[in-house]
């Protein structure tokens, strides 16, 4: 070999990693282009049997921790992702769920490690792809506006029928006597001489106006996305890559506009010298969409302010989300090197009805508005907006700096620290219907956080350790009420108890300084590597979370006598979650894995809201260290990675109990003692109960089989038609979860059935053509719910909300239906005889659907 010439090193990845002390999952980019819909990093969540519906093995949702090119995403108000990366700029995944280091900080189920394409330093590539879906329904049952599956619509729809009498109305009115405001005193007064067939005429032309979309077909919107990307040398060591995503896709109903969404992403590269290198990276994303107010909720009722009337009765969302970061890396020798990160992550949230100043009450502009709202015999609105208006935004600025060094043959040492400060701004007005009724929910933060670590991997024979400590600091930084039973009251220079009902004499109340929380985790992995194919692993963890700033510094209260208070609790210990892991790998040849491992969370300080009064019974509500969860299940998976057929079997069994699934069931009241009392506590039953998102079985198969490059016959000038097709599979079977059904209202009789058994089967085909007029590309074509398989929407047809006491459940009449008379579940009929066919938001999945998509790379 001559000195100069370039040598190139392939390794190629083992199916069993050695040193893997961590349950965890690394799904390349390019393993997984070829599955159907695997478009962002939700889709390779939905690959991992211990992420269901948002709940990473068994935790509350937003216990994980997301970290895109090392930098944290989370948006600290509410501990969710702030924005979702899609595939085109990912090289890779890692979905860990047990035995995370002690890196890692402010996560309890879960991490999840983005990892950024980067460019080519001796050539430029570039990607686009077009996706689009055939334009169909995206619900299942009726058209919502069709006139022969609503009987309500049939009651109406002549000037004759509003002449008939309104069974659901008092005294035998008139359907047209129960048209907006002061219509029958307008058209049936003396002066009109009670002309009854008039006034029908004109009540059904009005009725008709605000149902324009009376049997209108609307199957022909269509969804699409582009993608480009964009990667090379910029000059000699440095290179750069851009990835951008533009998407539309349109609700379940036709609406003024569609979600729009744009996404950059990129980064750029230099290598500053030998063993110096830095990156510098950024994401910048934005998205407009539809609030359909109560779609996939129990106050799913709210849809008749908007089904009629999409222009008034819907909101519009906006989300701006971005990130800068530089990461630099410094080689000091072959055995040492740091790096040092600086971030900053800032989020924008905001939502309000499109024709309504947020610095006005909507009661002010229906007054005087040509388009006041009114209500219908079928009591569907026209004219009725939102009174919600949401401004969130929040900052967060990061800083994180680490050593690794291979101290000897046998310790790796890796030690850092991490900070964060951040400022929270949220100026929310909630019920803005008139001054008697707003909600004021402003607060203003500047929290801030910072951790210590280190941790050890050693390697002996037979016996590969990670053992790490962790440090965690943090400080609210705001003041809060220190009264615990009464925020708004004081006590005056004369002994005297005085409430507080202005908002302007709220510097009145006493308040108190946050003070500051620490907390040591010890972690420790093991893996036993018995031969170059087998790998058993035990991991211990403690893993915190620090409550999300949402239930530690908020506040909203009515403005009008400071009622309905809820505040955030400044003082709350972080959530703790003790993990408990072993498992086992082994190769069993020619490409295949079977891994298998079983696990148990010790779950305790969990948030839980609380009702705490005063002695003369005014009560407010705040956020309290109180819940807890057990969680246990086994998990299984077969892998192949390699050959024309591909893919992988996993397997998921678990049980989560608690006292309650989210912190907002089962609410303790807590009185204020009298005299030398201790204060009085209602609680909810001490027994356990299934948490209502477990979902006991989860089975997931993805498989991938491509044909040879001169596959079946050849055909000139096209060559081999067959060949370079991939065929791809991704199905799931898993159980339902569970809700009540019970007469007598007790524990046991709590969350003691469970929904039907759901499952999905989604198809992909697609065709490499190397010479697309010049460039290599791919066709493709996906089929979603390939077997229109439905799965009822838990959250309207089964979900109850548990009682503050006897944990007995408020009802729900889709479960009385669902259980006793599944005919009837198709109709809404609070307001018979006004039946309304709301299969249309029965199910949370969309009917079969099909995409076609085009690939390019240059």
């Amino acid at each position: 070999m001559d000195i100069g010439e370039e040598v190139v090193v392939v390794a190629t990845r083992p199916d069993v990693q050695r040193e893997k002390t961590s349950t965890s999952e690394i799904v390349r980019a390019a393993e997984v282009q070829e599955l159907p819909g695997i478009t962002d990093i939700t889709g390779v969540l939905a690959l991992s049997a211990d992420v269901v519906d948002g709940h990473f093995r068994g935790g509350r949702e937003n216990e994980e921790l997301y970290n895109l090119a090392g930098m944290g995403i989370v948006n600290p108000l509410n501990a969710a992702a702030a924005f979702i990366p899609n595939m085109s700029a990912v090289e890779e995944v890692e979905v860990i769920t047990s035995g995370f280091g002690a890196q890692y900080g402010n996560a309890q189920s879960g991490v999840v490690n983005i990892s950024m394409k980067e460019g080519s330093q001796s050539k430029w590539t570039s990607r686009a792809e077009l996706r689009t879906r055939i334009p169909n329904y995206k619900f299942f049952g009726a058209n919502p506006f069709s006139e022969d599956a609503n009987p309500y619509l049939q009651l109406l729809n002549s000037w004759e029928k509003w002449r008939g009498i309104d069974s659901s109305s008092t005294g035998n009115q008139l359907y047209l006597s129960t048209l907006a405001f002061g219509f029958d005193t307008r058209y049936m007064g003396p002066s009109n001489g009670k002309d009854t067939a008039q006034a029908a005429q004109i009540a059904h032309a009005l009725w008709r106006q605000a149902r324009r979309m009376l049997n209108q077909q609307f199957d022909n919107l269509w969804d699409y996305s582009v993608d480009v990307t964009l990667g090379g040398p910029l000059a000699d060591g440095v290179r750069m890559f851009l990835s951008s995503r533009m998407e539309q896709e349109w609700g379940i109903i036709p609406t003024p506009e569609p979600m729009t969404s744009r996404k950059l992403m990129g980064n750029v590269a230099i290598d500053v010298s030998d063993g110096m290198n830095v990156r510098f990276s950024g994401a910048w994303t934005v998205r407009r969409d539809n609030l359909f107010a109560g779609q996939g909720g129990t106050s799913y009722s709210n849809f008749y302010n908007w089904l009629w009337d999409p222009v008034q009765g819907i909101s519009r969302t906006l989300e701006d989300n971005g990130q800068l970061g530089v990461r630099f890396v410094h080689t000091l020798d072959e055995r040492t090197y740091y790096e040092v990160k600086i971030n900053r992550l800032s989020t924008s949230y905001i939502d309000a009805a499109p024709i309504v100043n947020p610095d006005r009450y909507v009661s002010d502009d229906q007054n005087v508005a040509v388009w006041r709202y009114f209500n219908t015999p079928d009591n569907f609105r026209v004219g009725q907006t939102d009174n919600d208006f949401r401004n969130e935004r929040t900052g967060t600025t990061s800083f994180d700096a680490s050593i690794t060094s291979q101290i000897t043959n046998d310790h790796m040492l890796l030690a850092g620290m991490q900070a964060n400060a951040f400022t929270i701004d949220v100026h929310n007005k909630r019920n803005m219907s008139n001054p008697g009724s707003e909600q004021f929910e402003a607060y203003v933060a500047k929290p801030f956080e910072w951790g210590l670590y280190a941790q050890d991997k050693m390697e002996f024979e037979g016996m590969i350790a990670n053992i790490g400590l962790r440090f965690d600091y943090y400080n609210q930084n705001v003041d809060y009420y220190a009264d615990s039973y009464n925020p708004f009251r004081y006590i005056n220079a004369q002994g005297d108890t005085i409430p507080l009902v202005r908002e302007e004499d709220l510097g009145l109340a006493p308040k108190a300084h946050s003070s500051s929380v620490t907390r040591l985790q010890p972690r420790i992995g093991i893996s036993f590597p018995v031969s170059e194919n087998t790998v058993f692993h035990i991991n211990y963890g403690s893993f915190l979370q620090r409550p999300s700033f949402e239930r530690t510094v908020y506040s909203r209260y009515t403005r009008s006598g400071l009622s309905n208070v809820r505040l955030g609790n400044p003082q709350l210990k972080p959530q703790d979650t003790k993990n408990y892991d072993i498992g086992i790998a082994q190769s069993l040849g020619e490409g295949f894995t079977i891994d298998a491992s079983g696990y148990y969370k010790d779950v305790s300080n969990l948030l839980q809201l609380a009702i705490f009064s005063d002695v003369s019974g005014t009560a407010y509500q705040t956020f309290v260290n109180r819940d807890y969860a057990d969680i246990r299940g086994i998990n299984l998976s077969l892998r192949r990675r390699t050959g024309d057929l591909r893919g992988s079997l996993k397997y998921r069994y678990e049980v989560a109990t608690g006292k309650s699934a989210t912190p907002f069931n089962a609410t303790p009241k807590i009185g204020e003692p009298i005299g030398g009392s201790i204060p009085e506590i209602e609680l909810p039953s001490p027994k356990d109960i299934i948490m209502d998102f477990d979902r006991t079985h989860n089975l997931i198969l993805n498989l991938m089989y491509t044909t040879d490059r001169e596959f079946g016959f050849q055909f000139n000038p096209i060559g081999y038609p067959l060949g370079e097709i991939t065929l791809s599979v991704n199905s799931n079977l898993r159980s339902g979860r569970p809700y009540t059904f019970a007469t007598v209202a007790g524990l046991n009789q709590v969350n003691n059935r469970r929904s039907p058994l759901e499952r999905n089967t989604d198809l992909k085909v697609s065709k490499r053509i190397r010479n697309f007029f010049g460039a290599d590309a791919t066709l493709y074509a996906e089929v979603f719910n390939a077997f229109n398989n439905q799965s009822y929407d838990y959250t309207v047809v089964f979900q109850s909300v548990t009682s503050t006491t006897t944990q007995g459940s408020t009802s729900n009449q889709n479960i009385d239906k669902y259980e006793n008379r599944r005919d009837e579940l198709r109709y809404y009929d609070q307001f018979v005889p006004f039946l309304v066919d709301q299969e249309f938001m029965l199910y949370d999945n969309e009917p079969r659907s099909i995409w076609l998509g085009l690939v390019i790379n240059f």
